[in-house]
């Protein structure tokens, strides 16, 4: 005779399920899942960034993958430090970035950017979310080097460039020409 195997049924609970409405709990504060403590809603899905970065990488080698990069930015002010994720293999100048707001572990996509790693966010908001600038370098159909400073603002569903100036190519004290609007 063969014993009985008792059925367990488990449910994982996580990233993935998109916005259900319920409160989650989000450095100290109960809001909405993707709704900042500012009142703003963010975009798209609830992902785990590490894996989800992979997707917005169009550089990205097909045997590679994007990996957490350490920053300390809060872009809502809800307390809880977003998510930022870079290139896991040796891009160069050419290395994009891609960010998201984070609500308990759940990420949600608010953008991608090419830059250096000196790149950071200020004070002022767009929508609820604090501005981010940036520092991408190229190489031009002139073959140089060029440098760039620009400002990305968050448009309610995504970080787009406002302006953008040339500055030289070095890491510290570099002039930068007038703010092209």
């Amino acid at each position: 005779m063969r014993a009985a195997i008792p059925f367990v049924l488990v449910a994982v609970l996580g990233c993935g399920g998109g916005n259900t409405g319920k409160p989650v709990q989000t450095g100290g504060e109960k809001s909405d899942e993707g709704t900042s403590a500012s009142g703003a809603k963010m975009p798209g899905d609830c992902v785990d960034p590490a894996s989800d970065g992979d997707r917005h990488d169009s550089t990205r080698p097909f045997d590679k993958h994007v990996q957490p990069d350490v920053r300390d930015e809060d872009l809502d002010g809800d307390g809880v430090v977003d998510a930022f994720v870079k290139p896991g293999w040796a891009c160069g100048d050419s290395c994009n970035r891609s960010v998201y707001v984070m609500r308990g572990t759940c990420g949600h996509y608010v953008g991608s950017f090419p830059s250096t790693d000196k790149f950071e966010s200020v004070e002022t908001k767009s929508n609820g979310l604090k501005d981010l600038s940036t520092r991408p370098r190229r190489h031009e159909d002139d073959n140089q080097m060029h440098c760039y400073q620009v400002i990305l603002k968050f448009d309610g569903t995504e970080y787009k460039p406002s302006k953008k100036r040339e500055c030289e190519c070095k890491d510290e004290g570099a002039k930068c020409t007038a703010w092209d609007e």
